[in-house]
């Protein structure tokens, strides 16, 4: 498994989206990630909108 899969993976997992949603393309919110620190912040906001969404 290559190092996207991987990431898809966590990302469909964690924020609880479908793989096939999961794209290698970047959305004006998600080009503005530099640091860890901000891919943090970026899946605990995501997480939260899931959450309140079910």
């Amino acid at each position: 498994m290559g190092l996207f899969e991987e990431v898809k993976d966590v990302i469909s997992d964690k924020l609880g989206v479908k793989l096939e949603e999961v794209k290698a393309e970047s959305n004006e919110e998600a080009e503005k990630i530099q640091t860890v620190g901000d891919v943090v912040k970026y899946i605990e906001k995501k997480t939260k909108k899931a959450i309140r969404l079910c």
